[in-house]
């Protein structure tokens, strides 16, 4: 398989540090082949008769482990189901049925989750006590780009979750443009405290180091205090970062870690962390609209201008803004290489593909990283794409900004941008703003919000400051407050359920 032949030749080269210790890619190959070796066995010994390519699903710590997992299936020809960490023994016998999993591989305190099901349906399971670091004489399979790689399951927002098949050619595709347009090398150590069952951890982090034989430093979990000092490490310490990729909610936790500590951790005042935040070379935010005063404080922190971009489970990552030249808040750049874009009018129908600057609608894309179907759900596949093969994304869009769109008597209002100015009032800690359906205007503006404060919040306040900030049209006209707006597992808001609070 191509991706362990290229990790083949970083032999002595740390791949990865975790709480289990350091390793290189030569201990790395040997653990996954070793695995792999063991996982064939067990397999060949169900005498299943088809050829199908098989699913092992896993469930592991987000550590060496992991990477194990995944490039021991690989190893086999196999297709690769993660798991989230915080998947109930309920969601596990779901995506067992669905995705008709061949072996489960996970680790002794996951056990549980799994077992019910996993006799009952008599398929094998393999828990991992320990690593196998022995040289592995295991020769690697020949595959396809054609063959399936990896199943991804999104979060359900419309029913049940889907299984988003993609074959070996949109992976390797999608890391060979993320390492050109990220300028990836193998001098680069990044952080990763994502989650390993979503894209952006999985693919933008964990495979993009190890394709390029980059140091790849894993976290069980967010921990603000672990970040901070992982990020504000000295230059001559072998650890220290040149990539940091996380999600908003990450970025506002850290700044706020900062406020309250008033600008002094690790011992260092405001210019020396500054400084020390300058070395990481790049610093990413995805998977959610950034606010632009996160966008905004962070910039005056760090002195790193975060680089938004955009993507789905579906299609990789699509738009990103530069590497190199002028990023913008609130935009999430251009197309990356050899992916196309284009607009969709929500009035006529017809398809922009040139001259779509200040124009507006849903977002399609074109891309050789595009999945390659709902697993088990041709209707569904068929009914993403248009007639002429774009895939229609479900985004709204202006020009090449995403953003939410409220439709209310009229004016097509951004929820970005009123949420942006609520930011900026001392009294707000964060908020979502959305359109319900209200039968006089249409669609009517909806808030979550959460104080600053519990027992100081004063709606009248807020309230002045919109009329203050903000044209009547765009000002919100349902209220609601909150300790906590809910998020999945990347931090992202997903307004569709928040709207049913007011329904």
């Amino acid at each position: 398989m191509a991706f362990l032949k290229k990790i083949k030749k970083f032999n002595q080269r740390v791949a990865i540090i975790d709480k289990n210790g350091k390793f290189t890619y030569e201990q790395l190959l040997n653990n996954s082949l070793n695995l792999s070796s063991q996982m064939q066995n067990i397999i060949n010994q169900q005498q299943k008769q088809d050829q199908s390519l098989k699913k092992i699903l896993f469930l592991t710590d987000p550590d060496i482990n992991y990477a194990s997992v995944q490039l021991a299936t690989w190893g086999m020809k196999g297709v690769t189901v993660p798991m989230s960490i915080k998947m109930t023994p309920s969601e596990a016998e779901y995506y067992i049925q669905d995705s008709q999993a061949d072996l489960i591989v996970t680790q002794p305190h996951y056990e549980d989750r799994f077992r019910t099901i996993q006799e009952f349906k008599n398929i094998p399971m393999i828990i991992l006590n320990k690593l196998n670091l022995n040289e592995s004489n295991l020769e690697l399979p020949q595959t396809s780009d054609q063959d399936d790689n990896m199943i991804l399951y999104t979060s359900g927002t419309t029913g049940k979750p889907k299984g988003v098949v993609h074959k070996f050619k949109s992976i390797k595709s999608q890391i060979e443009i993320l390492s050109e347009a990220w300028g990836w090398s193998q001098d680069d150590k990044i952080l990763n405290v994502l989650p390993l069952h979503h894209l952006h951890g999985i693919l933008n982090v964990v495979n993009c180091a190890l394709w390029n034989g980059a140091q790849l430093e894993m976290h069980d979990k967010f921990d603000t205090k672990a970040v901070w000092s992982a990020l504000l490490r000295s230059r001559d310490d072998p650890l220290s970062l040149s990539l940091f990729m996380a999600v908003p909610t990450i970025y506002y936790n850290l700044i706020k870690y900062y406020d309250d500590h008033e600008g002094q951790i690790n011992s260092l005042d405001q210019n020396e962390l500054k400084q020390r935040l300058q070395r990481l070379r790049l610093m990413i935010s995805g998977s959610a609209s950034l606010p632009e005063p996160v966008m905004a404080r962070w910039e005056s922190i760090s002195g790193h201008t975060l680089l938004e971009r955009f993507g789905m489970t579906e299609l990789g990552m699509a738009l990103s803004n530069p590497l190199n030249g002028t990023r913008r808040s609130g935009y999430v750049g251009y197309p990356l290489p050899h992916i196309k874009a284009a607009l969709k009018d929500l009035e006529k129908g017809n398809i922009i593909e040139e001259g779509i600057n200040d124009k507006e609608g849903e977002l399609l894309i074109q891309s050789p990283c595009m999945f390659d179907r709902y697993l088990n759900k041709e209707k569904e596949t068929a009914e993403s794409f248009t007639d002429d093969g774009w895939f229609k994304t479900g985004d709204c869009a202006i020009s090449r900004l995403s953003q939410d769109i409220i439709k209310k008597s009229g004016y097509k209002i951004s929820a970005l941008e009123i949420e942006n100015r609520l930011l900026q009032n001392s009294e707000v800690a964060e908020v979502a703003v959305f359109g319900i359906p209200d039968e006089k205007h249409g669609e009517e503006i909806a808030c979550m919000l959460v104080p600053k404060s519990k027992t100081n919040y004063d709606s009248k306040i807020l309230e002045n400051y919109c009329e203050e900030h903000l044209s009547s049209y765009k000002i919100p006209r349902k209220w609601i407050t909150v300790e906590e707006i809910p998020k999945n597992a990347m931090g992202k808001v997903n307004k569709k359920e928040l709207k049913k609070v007011f329904q």
